[in-house]
C-alpha cells in the first residue's frame, strides 16, 4: 500500500513496499538563475539518496547542508547523490560534497565524455557554440565564452536506459529523456512515483538546448524533436506524482504535457507569422519575438527558435539556406 500526506511544497510520498517505507523531501534551494530556486530531494528509506545537488556555489552548498540537517541527516547518512542531468544548478555541488564524504555519484552515460575529457572536450564545446552563434546571425556581442572549470568528481557510475537505481533503498526506473539536455534522466517506481528533474515544470515552459554532437560525430542533436518525444514517453507512464526540478509536485503529467505541446504550436505560429514578412536568421527571428533578451540570455532564445525552426522543417513548412556560412530560413512554398 501507499499514503499520501502534504507539506507546503506538495506532497510528500510515503509508501510501503516489500517492506520498504520511503519518503521523497524536497530540499528547495535559491538559484541566481532565472527561475530562482532549485529542487534537490531526498530519498528516504533503507537509506538516504540525495537527487541533485543545487549550485556551484559556497551558499549553495550551505543550504543544502542546512536543509538535510533539519530533516535530521548529514552528508555522511547519503548512500549516492543521482543527477537528473548535467547542468550546473542540479549538479554543481557534487564535489563540494565529495571533498566531505566519499559517495558515488550517478549520471547518465552520455555525461562521460563532458566530465572526462576535460579542457580538451570543454574547447570543443566552445567551438561549437561560438559556430552556432555565427551561423545564426549573432552579432559579436552575444559570443559570449566561459572559463573552464575541472569537475573533480570521483566514484562516478555512468547509467543508461531501463536500468533500475536504487533510492532509499527503493529500485526506481532509469529512463533518458533528452531535449533540455542530452542528459536528461527520468526516475519512476512501480506507485507511479517519479523523480523528473527538469522534462516537466509547473510554471515554466522547458527550453531545449541546442548542444553540441558527441565527440567523433558531426550530426547536431535536435533537442526540442527531442523533448517532444522525450515528453510523449512521459505522457504513457502511469504516474501519479511527479517531483520537478524547480517549483511544486505535479500531480496531472498528461495535462501539462497537453499544454506545453500547445505552446510549442502557438510559437512555431509566431515564427511562420515572422516569415511572411520576409527570410531571416535565427537571431533576427531571436530579436523580434524575444526583444528584451540581453547578454547571455540571447542564447536561451536562439536554442529556442533554433529547436522551433527545426520543428518547422520536419512539417514541411520552412526552409534553410545558407548565405555566407549563415543561416537562413524562409517559408516552403
Amino acid at each position: 500500500m501507499f499514503l499520501l500526506s502534504y507539506k507546503c511544497f506538495g506532497s510528500l510520498f510515503t509508501g510501503n513496499r516489500g517492506g520498504i517505507f520511503i519518503q521523497i523531501i524536497p530540499l528547495t534551494l535559491e538559484s541566481s538563475f532565472a527561475e530562482g530556486s532549485v529542487n534537490a530531494f531526498l530519498v528516504v528509506g533503507d537509506t538516504v539518496t540525495l537527487v541533485d545537488t543545487g549550485n556551484l556555489d559556497g551558499p549553495s552548498f550551505e543550504q543544502l547542508k542546512r536543509l538535510i540537517a533539519l530533516e535530521g541527516y548529514g552528508l555522511s547518512d547519503l548512500d549516492h547523490i543521482i543527477l537528473t542531468h548535467m547542468h550546473t544548478d542540479h549538479s554543481g555541488g557534487v564535489a563540494r560534497i565529495q571533498n566531505e564524504v566519499s559517495i558515488p555519484v550517478y549520471v547518465h552515460e552520455k555525461a562521460r565524455h563532458v566530465i572526462e575529457g576535460g579542457e580538451v572536450e570543454f574547447t570543443r564545446e566552445q567551438s561549437f557554440y561560438q559556430d552556432f552563434l555565427y551561423r545564426s546571425g549573432a552579432t559579436i556581442n552575444e559570443r559570449i565564452t566561459q572559463s573552464y572549470r575541472e569537475l573533480n568528481w570521483q566514484e562516478i557510475r555512468y547509467v543508461k536506459e531501463n536500468e533500475y537505481i536504487k533510492m532509499g533503498g527503493s529500485d526506481f526506473t532509469v529512463d533518458y529523456v533528452p531535449g533540455h539536455s542530452q542528459t536528461d534522466l527520468l526516475f519512476y517506481n512501480q506507485e507511479g512515483v517519479a523523480l523528473a528533474g527538469d522534462l516537466l515544470l509547473p510554471d515554466i515552459s522547458v527550453n531545449a538546448f541546442i548542444e553540441p554532437p558527441d565527440p567523433g560525430t558531426s550530426e547536431k542533436p535536435k533537442p526540442l524533436l527531442q523533448y517532444r518525444e522525450s515528453l510523449m514517453k512521459m505522457y504513457k507512464l502511469p504516474l501519479k506524482t511527479v517531483y520537478p526540478g524547480h517549483g511544486q509536485v505535479i500531480i496531472n503529467h498528461k495535462a501539462l504535457i497537453e499544454k506545453r505541446l500547445a505552446e510549442h504550436d502557438k510559437r512555431c505560429a509566431r515564427i511562420l507569422a515572422v516569415l511572411e514578412k520576409g527570410d531571416a536568421t535565427v537571431y533576427q527571428l531571436c530579436q523580434t519575438i524575444y526583444p528584451k533578451l540581453k547578454g547571455s540570455a540571447v542564447y536561451l532564445g536562439l536554442s529556442q527558435i533554433q529547436g522551433h525552426l527545426e520543428l518547422l522543417e520536419v512539417r514541411g513548412e520552412t526552409i534553410c539556406q545558407q548565405r555566407n556560412a549563415i543561416d537562413i530560413y524562409s517559408i516552403r512554398t
